[in-house]
């Protein structure tokens, strides 16, 4: 028996092709059910009725519903989270607007749930400190050249300032139900610049 024929070029490239397409839909459902059903409905069985894809090619994608949890919200943050510029007052108010809209849409539905379900479940509270600090690493990179070319004092709390800056936006998302108007955000980011600005000399 001869040696075995490599598989044509074209044949591996229509397989990464299918499953990067069954990969997408299998993320588009399982975005669909976090938004509309919360955490606790998003099963392996679920993503492949919604998606029409057969459960085994869920399995094979995301032996875990915590490993699917975590690649769709990277996606999200991915995508809802801007470009930084590296000027500091513009970069924390794009950050905070698109965290905003990402609150006040589904996906923070989808987050109540989260932090509901993480009180009674270890991998879930796991998963939520993952995805939380992924949402506001940004902010935390924003904060780190703030300082690093003195617009922030030296000695600031990178932890509290990022705290200082969202913990608004979630108050009246989650607590208060105000408004989150842009003209608030510009008030926290110009709040925060004044009380954690560079501190003048003599």
């Amino acid at each position: 028996m001869g040696p075995r024929k490599p598989a044509p070029e074209h044949a591996a490239t229509s397989v990464d092709a299918r499953a990067a397409k069954s990969r997408e839909r299998g993320i588009r459902a399982a975005r669909s059910i976090l938004v509309d059903e919360g955490v606790r409905g998003l099963t392996h069985a679920r993503v492949a009725e919604v998606s029409g894809l057969h459960r085994a090619t869920i399995y094979r994608h995301w032996p875990t519903t915590i490993s699917m949890l975590l690649e769709v919200t990277h996606e999200e943050t991915a995508s809802a989270l801007p470009v930084l510029s590296g000027e500091l007052r513009v970069d924390l108010l794009a950050t905070l607007s698109a965290l905003r809209d990402e609150l006040v849409g589904g996906f923070g539905r989808f987050l109540a749930s989260l932090m509901d379900s993480a009180e009674r479940d270890a991998a879930l509270a796991e998963a939520k400190f993952r995805i939380v600090d992924e949402g506001l690493t940004s902010m935390r990179v924003s904060l780190e050249g703030g300082v690093r070319r003195g617009e922030l004092r030296p000695d600031l709390d990178l932890d509290l300032g990022v705290a200082q800056l969202f913990g608004p936006v979630f108050h009246r998302r989650f607590l208060s139900k105000e408004p989150v108007s842009d003209a608030y955000l510009a008030e926290v980011v110009d709040a925060f610049l004044v009380l954690r600005g560079p501190v003048a000399p003599g």
